[in-house]
């Protein structure tokens, strides 16, 4: 699809000085959305919602004057157009009024002179001001803080750093805000996070701040921020002229910074030039070659001096990065690379487990859902962004990009105010997002302390790394050993401070329950292994583990979950199962487990035995071979039942709660088989991709199989 351009000078007219109007459409075809980006290159529309896709809301600002001939165009192609405000004027007033309102009875209900970053957005000056007075703070612990510039922007203000961290922590975090002009809730979050982490400081209890320098950038495009603040609230770029346009005249002002980052910039722009007119093709990419546009590239990458100042810092290499976050709004997004393309970065699911670990603590604040994915998949293809640049340039392996409240969803109560978010925000989203990036930060330093303890190259083998594994377990009768650590519903990692994994006890007959855990976890791939009763089980509880459970597993399938299901192809558990399912319910992806290749021992005891602990290893194989040919973040239940004791004798009690390797696991079964011991203990193994937390006690292990750890297994 072409357009015709006739002018470039529109822009700076616009945003936002007369009357505009805000409306809603849903694209429902590629030309549709062809349409859309040419109503912001040519023709003054700001494109509000970060979405960008079929069949989404998306949110848009017209300008009075070219509003019915958008409107017109929209009915020609078809896209019907939903008024929500014909008066964007009148709604930023009355944002204003609302943050006046809240400043005044803050300051009067507060007798806390340092708390005014949460009474209102700061002007630029008051954020330099706000960064020496908390340099200045504690001043026993200033080593603590260090303020610096990191360069200056056109109009030759100093882009100002804060570092806060032990002078010894060799860990670096890069965070950034407001690096769109009049995205003001950014800063203000920046601000919050920095005074709290400040409070760890003086409170002398800087756990995190030990182990990372946390350096934060509360406002990278001051020229563009100071701009809305004072002349055109909804202003988005930065401040430098841009008097060319492949050779016509622009007085169009500013480029969008974040999309003028050299990592896959821009796209390809066809034009051809005959006088004045200019002919060009709309590049799929987020970016624009319109100066005039609000998403204007830049005339060519790495232009800014916002932008050449951050890749400075990155590219130090007196530091190593661990992550680089940057801030902006709104929609309740936490995206992970790539913008420019659909195709995920090979880490993806280790970034997606990341912003899900964070995400999931911000939500226990506020009760604040935010939707995770890649920047493209998600929302658009964005080329040009900081995010992709610090990834594929910077080399840095968590790479984010947050979008704050409010909520994109039309639903959302407060979604109206958009870009306009009242101060009385500034302290929740400051919060929630404080205590979303904690928990991040401390899943990085699991995640060193995971990866130290690999000694050996087994684990690439033996370990898939694309799914996560959620253990599910069921008992008929549950040890005091278990109701004595109060194991019911509660993750691991409150247990161990290494292992990341969830577990979630579960009568699997439980229908209502185990439908729950599936939708709230995401669960896309169930694992059931066939389990095996003691020789004097009777014929109902044999059904109740091996069928009735399997069959709401299946049932699953419903809601949108694979299933692959195990089983033992022995009597009388293979003539059950073939009596219960025909052939019609029987899933693509049945999988058998068979021990008839493996020698019988003594008794059926023992052969129950061998059945459940190579279901085991079994199980983790066939996880293995479902994920490996796979690109997309797979999620795998393994709901594992083994021999079961009926009346809840211990036995040898071997097992107590280790960290130990998935190689220490398979030798510790294989001697107690070797032994002819029982292993009936062995309730439940979850495993990830580095450590099993097993039931086991080493010494006793040790005195009775001779079992040594290869290792370094580790007590809890």
């Amino acid at each position: 699809m072409c357009w015709i351009l006739l002018s470039y000078s529109y822009a700076n007219n616009h945003f936002y000085k007369g009357s505009h109007e805000l409306v809603r459409v849903v694209p429902k075809t590629n030309e549709h959305l062809q349409l859309i980006r040419y109503f912001e290159d040519s023709l003054g529309v700001d494109r509000w919602s970060e979405v960008l896709q079929l069949n989404r809301d998306i949110k848009m600002s017209l300008p009075q004057a070219q509003a019915s001939k958008i409107k017109k165009l929209c009915k020609q192609y078809g896209i019907d157009v939903t008024v929500l405000n014909n008066d964007l004027d009148g709604l930023i007033k009355k944002s204003d009024d609302i943050s006046k309102q809240h400043k005044i009875r803050t300051r009067r209900s507060t007798k806390d002179k340092n708390s005014y970053h949460l009474t209102d957005y700061l002007t630029y000056q008051q954020i330099v001001k706000f960064l020496d007075e908390q340099h200045k703070r504690s001043p026993s612990l200033q080593n603590f803080t260090s303020v610096f510039s990191i360069g200056n922007t056109y109009e030759n203000r100093s882009i100002w750093t804060i570092r806060i961290g032990k002078p010894s922590a060799r860990r670096n975090i890069l965070m950034d805000c407001g690096i769109h002009a009049r995205e003001f809730i950014s800063p203000s979050t920046c601000l919050y996070m920095i005074d709290k982490f400040i409070d760890e400081v003086n409170n002398r209890r800087p756990s995190i701040l030990s182990i990372f320098n946390i350096y934060i950038i509360p406002l990278l495009n001051p020229d563009g921020y100071q701009y809305a603040q004072t002349q055109r609230r909804m202003w988005r770029k930065n401040r430098s002229p841009n008097n060319y346009y492949y050779g016509a005249y622009s007085n169009c002002i500013g480029v969008d910074l974040n999309r003028n980052f050299g990592y896959h910039w821009m796209g390809e722009i066809f034009f051809s030039i005959s006088c004045t007119v200019i002919i060009f093709i709309l590049v799929e990419n987020g970016a624009s070659a319109n100066p005039c546009s609000e998403t204007y590239a830049g005339p060519k990458p790495d232009s800014e001096s916002e932008t050449q100042n951050l890749q400075k810092l990155i590219s130090q290499s007196s530091r190593n990065w661990d992550a680089y976050l940057t801030f902006h709004s709104y929609g309740q997004y936490w995206i992970y690379p790539w913008g420019f393309a659909s195709y995920m970065p090979d880490d993806y699911i280790e970034l997606k487990n990341k912003a899900e670990i964070g995400s999931e603590a911000l939500k226990r604040v506020n009760g604040t859902s935010y939707k995770i994915g890649s920047a493209a998949n998600l929302l658009y293809e964005s080329a040009g962004g900081s995010d992709d640049w610090a990834k594929g340039v910077g080399q840095i392996k968590y790479v984010y990009t947050v979008e704050l409240r409010p909520s994109d969803d039309l639903n959302d109560a407060h979604a109206h105010f958009a870009f306009m978010l009242p101060s009385t925000f500034i302290e929740p989203v400051g919060q929630e997002t404080y205590v979303g990036v904690k928990e991040f930060l401390r899943s990085l330093i699991t995640s060193r302390r995971q990866k130290s303890l690999s000694k050996n190259n087994y684990k690439t083998e033996k370990y898939p790394t694309k799914y996560q594994v959620f253990g599910i377990d069921q008992h008929l009768n549950i040890s005091t050993r278990y109701q004595s650590i109060n194991i019911d519903n509660i993750k691991i990692k409150s247990i161990s401070s290494i292992s990341t994994d969830k577990f979630f006890q579960c009568d699997v007959t439980d229908r209502t329950k185990l439908h729950q855990i599936i939708q709230e976890q995401k669960i896309e791939i169930i694992i059931h292994l066939a389990a095996l009763l003691a020789n004097y089980a009777d014929i109902d509880k044999i059904s109740h583990v091996n069928i009735d459970e399997p069959k709401n597993i299946f049932e699953a399938r419903t809601i949108s979950v694979m299933t692959v299901f195990g089983y033992i192809t022995q009597e009388p558990y293979l003539s059950i199962f073939h009596d219960t399912f025909d052939d019609a319910m029987m899933p693509v992806s049945l999988q058998k487990i068979t021990i008839k290749d493996y020698p019988p021992l003594a008794d059926i005891q023992s052969l129950g035995c061998v059945a459940y602990s190579q279901s085991k290893i079994i199980g983790e194989q066939m996880a293995t071979d479902i994920v490996k040919n796979s690109s997309k973040s797979i999620i795998c239940a393994c709901a594992r039942f083994g021999w079961i004791n009926i009346d809840d004798q211990p036995g040898k009690t071997w097992l107590r709660h280790v960290l130990c390797s998935y190689r220490d696991l398979c030798s510790l079964i294989d001697k107690a088989l070797a032994a002819h011991q029982y292993i009936s203990d062995i309730y439940l193994i979850i495993s990830n991709n580095y450590r099993l937390w097993v039931d086991l006690d080493l010494d006793d292990a040790t005195r009775d199989l001779g079992f040594v750890s290869q290792d370094g297994a580790e007590k809890l």
